[in-house]
Order: C-alpha cells, then structure tokens, then sequence
C-alpha cells in the first residue's frame, strides 16, 4: 500500500481566517482537489523500457482514492493506492531500483500539488 498525506497544521493566518469564516468545510473543495490532483500525477504511467518483459495491468493507475478528514483546527486529505506492492513503485523512500527515475513519486507529487493548494486555500481565505 501507497499512501500520501498532506496536512495543514498551526499556521496563523489560516487559523484565524478559518475562525473569520466559522466554516472550515469552505476548505473542503480545495483539499479535495490536492487528493485528486495526487491521484492523476501518481496515475501518470512512464514509458515502457525497450526490452520490458511483463504485461502492464493498469492496476496501479487505477488503484488510488482520496479520503478527507476535517477535525478541530485541523484539515488532512490523504491520496491513497490499495495496490499490494504501490510502495515499491511510487514511494520516494521504498522505490524498488528498477522504478527510480522513472515512476513518480509521493515527494513529486507534494511538490506538484502544493502551488495549486496553496492558490485554493488564498482563494478560499480571500473571498471569506
């Protein structure tokens, strides 16, 4: 299994605008579009090696979902692939060899995903 999180935590300003907007579920459709954002850059397939001996399935594109948490003070979104093996292809820390340098990975995909969550939570705070 795969999985990639990202958590906004203590910051000031989103505290405060959070408690200005007294609706942390306006923040919802942003973090929701950072999981699924995950989702289609991990989903992006490289090509396959000249000499590749195995099928591709499709199986691990198609594996990941986006789950939401919102609590006190606190919003997660995780993107996550059910894959048994997922680790080994798209994870930064457990890329098996054979993968490196051409799978993406978890800590792409974060740097990715960050600029557009960013510009959605901006958005989110100017507008309350």
């Amino acid at each position: 299994m795969s999985e990639i999180r990202m958590t906004v935590t203590g910051l000031p300003h989103l505290r405060r605008a959070m408690r200005r907007l007294q609706n942390p579920d306006l923040l919802r459709p942003a973090f929701s579009r950072a999981g699924w954002r995950i989702v289609r850059f991990m989903g992006v397939y490289p090509p396959p090696l000249t000499d590749q001996q195995y099928q591709r399935t499709g199986r691990y594109g198609r594996e990941w979902d986006v789950g939401l948490t919102v609590g006190r003070g606190r919003i997660s979104v995780t993107a996550r692939n059910e894959r048994p093996g997922g680790e080994y292809v798209g994870s930064e820390q457990m890329q098996a060899g054979v993968h490196r340098g051409r799978w993406r990975t978890d800590e792409q995909a974060l740097d990715h995903v960050r600029p557009y969550l960013l510009d959605d939570l901006r958005d989110v705070i100017e507008r309350g």
